[in-house]
């Protein structure tokens, strides 16, 4: 009995010399993270040479707490201040009722009429239904009136065409 030995690990295959993003600052933070470490770095050292030991001890406490959440990435790569930041705006946004989506006579439009999306949204869309019962659609924008009318043959009209 022989034993097949596993194979060599395989090695994903990328094509067009793609790379993970990495932040553009010192050890992989980002470049304000790295700017406020150096500045810190800084004031430890002066507060060192004048004050002594206990003050730069105190001020090197506080800037580790202030940059700690900065430099350190959840799961989706925001840092502390970023996922603090969405969650202030998305509270602001609840308060004044901008996450509740509510259409027709209670929406935000001013005459409760449901608007048309992207460009079409200064326009009219009616429907109507001519004199022979087929419906068709008036679209009116800004000077333009368009019609639409469904192309489609009825059943009815399909089986005459072919018993014929």
């Amino acid at each position: 009995m022989t034993t097949q030995q596993p194979a060599s690990p395989v090695e994903r295959v990328t094509y067009g010399n793609l790379r993970p993003p990495r932040r553009p600052g010192v050890l992989g933070m980002g470049m304000a993270a790295s700017i406020l470490v150096g500045v810190a770095a800084v004031i430890v050292v002066i507060m060192l040479m004048t004050f002594g030991v206990i003050a730069a001890a105190v001020v090197l406490l506080v800037s580790v707490l202030v940059l700690t959440p900065m430099i350190v990435q959840g799961p989706d790569g925001h840092s502390g201040y970023q996922r603090l930041l969405g969650r202030v705006v998305f509270r602001h946004a609840a308060k004044a009722g901008h996450t509740t989506y509510l259409a027709g006579a209670t929406g935000q439009t001013p005459d409760g009429r449901t608007r048309l999306p992207g460009l079409l949204a200064q326009s009219d869309l009616l429907e109507a239904v001519d004199a022979y019962g087929d419906a068709y659609g008036v679209l009116h924008t800004r000077g333009w009136i368009t019609t639409r009318r469904c192309c489609s043959p009825r059943l009815r009209a399909m089986i005459w065409w072919t018993s014929r």
